[in-house]
């Protein structure tokens, strides 16, 4: 049973699109950051190819739109992939940062639990893990919205 809100978009469309406004948010917040004797730089989403599943999510955002507010049929199937897409990407990104990018060097390491002065430190940042939190409720309300329009998914949801 779905619950229409405005102009035909469900409260689980309405969750989706909140997930998508997350999203951007969390894209200009930093998701990597390297310390360098005190010093802090970091890099958002919009640094590199980490833009691609931002703009994923925002496509998820515009196709639901325009299929809620013209009533037009879309492949049922269509925006649960794409957001699976982008949540997928967004994990990508954080297996690359966590296996490439952490790293800290220490002066005068005593023993095996350290304990000398951080003279570097990189990994990833809070933007990365909010934007991971954030794709992954688009993609679940994605499927959420798809199952009221009436698509067969490979699972079931429980109310």
């Amino acid at each position: 049973m779905s619950i229409t809100t405005t102009k035909g978009i469900t409260v689980a469309g309405w969750c989706l699109l909140g997930a998508v406004a997350v999203t951007v948010v969390a894209s200009l917040l930093p998701w990597y950051s390297i310390t360098i004797f005190g010093l802090t730089a970091t890099a958002n989403a919009w640094n590199s190819f980490w833009w691609l599943p931002i703009v994923v999510a925002i496509g998820v955002a515009v196709v639901y739109l325009l299929g809620a507010l013209n009533g037009t049929r879309l492949p049922r199937m269509a925006l649960p992939i794409a957001a699976l897409i982008s949540f997928v990407l967004t994990l990508i990104i954080l297996i690359d940062i966590l296996v490439e990018g952490t790293d800290a060097v220490r002066l005068g390491d005593s023993g095996p639990l350290g304990g000398g002065d951080t003279l570097a430190s990189s990994g990833p940042s809070f933007g990365l893990f909010l934007a991971l939190i954030a794709t992954g409720a688009m993609t679940y309300f994605a499927a959420v919205a798809a199952r009221e329009g009436g698509a067969n998914l490979p699972f079931r949801f429980r109310r």
